[in-house]
């Protein structure tokens, strides 16, 4: 071991206990609680953003393609055999829709699909009845598949007659001063996505047929696709966008919940950028112990410079104290981080009753090496910058002032 290691290793262990020892021990405590925090709650993250990833990918298509101009897809048979390649696709016709019962009106956005077609993410997201939108019979009104919010505000459940009425309904009856006359469709089904608030309060789901008559087109307005590996979305669109053309926009189920994506990384940003700043606090308490030491050890300085050390020795010893004291807290920190989120992800420590309408038996944790290398760089770089103006200052000490007798 090299003289400076051996002597910065000889001032990180103090003979007595005194305030500037005092302040050292909480500067290394600080840093290890800070380092601990953040693996912890990066961690949290991580647990939160897969069970949100997995809700998603459980619920909506994994794929959806859209014209990239206007409101309807053109040469839908090609791009539909296309699709049918890459995954299980499925032609949808959309419009907007006002649901009328007893009085008490709802906005929603109508889904209309082919006949013998279900999405398997909302057939396994049903909470109530089956999924049926086609009538079994011709003279029989098209099934409505909606969702829990819905559900709520119209005040309605399986089996209710609900009016259905397109804005270009509404429209002709207000340019001919006559009722609007709308449609009628029976609720056969109530799901519950889980994912964003806007699908199960404003999602309804029925015939194309009755879609077509309420829009007055027959046209398809998107395509969803469900693939075998959902995680592989955007290498399966970007080829997909290749060989069907700029006429389209393929989006990948990141794309389709992009604010609730971008909600979740500002948040972790914002949780580290808070929780870093106990590490900064404890760093500047590690500028003020060193600083205090320089001025503590300054007869040992001088006493250093005369045996021949140099100043850029003189300011290493004091580099390596601050490294030491970074590495020591940042080792235990990341120890007892990693131990907490090793312990919750085995024993559930913190559990949730799933009755009461949480989607997860415990708190979910997922640890990332990542994660756990960048907080213990950062803690680190932190500890050592703030060795750098005590270094020079040691450095800078001047013999006589550290031999004189006061």
């Amino acid at each position: 071991m090299k003289p400076s290691s051996r002597i910065a290793l000889r001032y990180l262990r103090p003979r007595r206990w005194n305030f500037i020892s005092i302040i050292g021990l909480l500067s290394m405590i600080g840093i290890a609680i800070g380092t601990a925090a953040l693996i912890v709650v990066m961690s949290i993250f991580n647990g939160f953003r897969s069970v949100a990833n997995d809700v998603m990918i459980g619920f909506g298509p994994h794929l959806r393609i859209v014209p990239s101009k206007g409101a309807v897809l053109d040469d839908t048979s090609r791009i539909l055999a296309m699709s049918r390649r890459a995954g299980t696709s499925i032609p949808v016709a959309t419009t907007r829709v006002v649901l009328q019962r007893d009085g008490i009106t709802a906005v929603a956005q109508a889904q209309g699909l082919p006949p013998a077609t279900v999405p398997e993410g909302v057939a396994s997201r049903m909470i109530a009845g089956r999924f049926i939108v086609h009538p079994a019979q011709p003279d029989e009104a098209p099934g409505l598949v909606i969702g829990i919010g819905l559900v709520e505000k119209l005040q309605t459940f399986i089996g209710d007659t609900v009016m259905v009425l397109s804005p270009e309904m509404i429209e002709q009856a207000l340019t001919t001063l006559m009722p609007p006359s709308g449609r009628r469709a029976i609720v056969r089904g109530v799901f519950q996505a889980n994912s964003m608030r806007e699908i199960d309060n404003a999602m309804v789901m029925t015939s194309d047929a009755l879609v077509h008559r309420l829009s007055r087109r027959a046209d398809v307005n998107a395509i969803d696709m469900t693939i075998a590996h959902p995680l592989e979305a955007v290498a399966v669109a970007k080829v997909l966008q290749q060989d069907i053309g700029g006429s389209v926009q393929v989006l990948t189920w990141q794309d389709l919940n992009k604010g609730l994506f971008d909600t979740m990384q500002l948040e972790r940003v914002g949780s580290f950028i808070v929780l870093a700043l106990i590490i900064v606090v404890a760093a500047f308490n590690i500028l003020v112990t060193l600083t205090l030491g320089v001025s503590e050890k300054r007869r040992d300085i001088a006493v250093l410079k005369t045996l021949g050390v140099t100043d850029a020795d003189v300011a290493r010893i004091f580099r390596l104290q601050g490294l030491m004291i970074g590495a020591v807290s940042v080792v235990i920190g990341t120890a007892i981080g990693v131990a907490l989120v090793l312990g919750q992800k085995a024993f559930s420590w913190v559990a949730f009753d799933m009755s009461a309408g949480y989607l997860v038996p415990a708190l979910p944790v997922e640890l990332h090496g990542a994660d756990v290398l960048e907080t213990a760089v950062t803690a680190l770089l932190l500890a050592t910058l703030a060795a750098v103006y005590p270094a020079r200052r040691a450095a800078g000490a001047v013999i006589a002032d550290g031999i004189r007798v006061d």
